[in-house]
């Protein structure tokens, strides 16, 4: 077997690593494995099958010229400092945190004010439209949710970005029913909306770092969310059925998820959580309401 470790500086990992200068080469015996790709963080390890016969890469005075050991790693050809990461893949990450830190250090985040309002259904609508589905309703919902009483205002915040609007998060409270009918309150957040030039760039984080304190400091024991575990587990979110928490028909999935935001937070009453019903979209309603963004665009 053949252990290659691409470094070369052009293309992506493992793009031109067949030619001399640009790889090298590791003769390894495995055992068990005959061709498979190994991701490990910003560089792979590609594993061919080699033609060279076992032990034929070794010294003429070694003891694999001589045996075969069978043991399942028997000799690796170089240091450890061989592996080295791909410089592209080094670049494109610097680039990406030099990006990262240059928004946040012009990222202004402040409440939002009426005078918001309608730049920011704008933005909502161009952050969102089809992206997950043909069109978008979350500025409709944005747009309901403000004159309801299920809306937390104080939580609702704008983020600008060299004056501009650059982001949105909006918050509305939620309700955790148990079988006896007892009910807990929690806060939620959603839509959370960036400009589609300015998206992984942080400000969505930003927004919800911000708040998450804010709604402590309100009496907010937890928050309950739906979305995708792997982005909102950073932020100390998890599993929603560890607090007793389900969705409104009994079922549990990892993209309904929980935080305390104060020891115990959570504990209260377990069962069955139920969102603002403005989340429920009328289709006609949304094709009226969305004509008027067709003709300002």
């Amino acid at each position: 077997m053949r252990v290659c470790l691409p470094t070369s500086k052009g293309g992506r990992a493992g793009g031109r690593y067949g030619h001399k200068k640009h790889r090298t080469a590791l003769s390894l015996r495995l055992d068990k494995l005959d061709c498979g790709i190994f991701m490990s963080q910003s560089f792979f390890v590609s594993i061919v099958r080699s033609v060279t016969p076992p032990g034929a890469l070794a010294p003429s005075n070694s003891p694999q010229s001589r045996q075969d050991t069978g043991s399942p790693l028997n000799e690796v050809r170089a240091p450890l400092s061989a592996y080295r990461h791909s410089a592209d893949n080094r670049r494109d990450q610097t680039r990406r945190n030099g990006k990262e830190r240059k928004t946040m250090a012009k990222l202004i985040i402040r409440r939002e004010s009426p005078e918001d309002y309608a730049a920011v259904e704008v933005l909502t609508r161009a952050a969102f439209y089809n992206v997950y589905q043909p069109g978008c309703d979350e500025h409709l919902i944005v747009h309901k949710m403000r004159s309801s009483p299920d809306c937390i205002p104080a939580l609702c915040h704008v983020a600008l970005w060299e004056g501009r609007l650059a982001g949105h998060i909006l918050y509305s409270r939620a309700w955790i029913e148990s079988a006896s009918g007892t009910r807990q309150e929690a806060a939620l957040f959603g839509p959370i909306s960036v400009l589609p030039a300015l998206q992984r760039r942080g400000v969505g984080s930003a927004m919800i770092r911000h708040t998450l304190p804010l709604a402590r400091r309100m009496g907010f024991g937890g928050v309950v969310i739906t979305g995708n575990p792997a982005y909102y587990h950073r932020f100390g979110f998890d599993d929603a059925a560890k607090f007793g928490i389900v969705m409104e028909d009994g079922t549990s999935m990892p993209e309904l998820m929980a935080l305390e935001l104060i020891p115990g937070g959570l504990s209260g009453p377990s069962g069955r959580v139920h969102f603002s019903p403005l989340y429920t979209v009328d289709a006609r309603e949304l094709a009226a309401f969305d004509k008027k963004f067709a003709k300002e665009g």
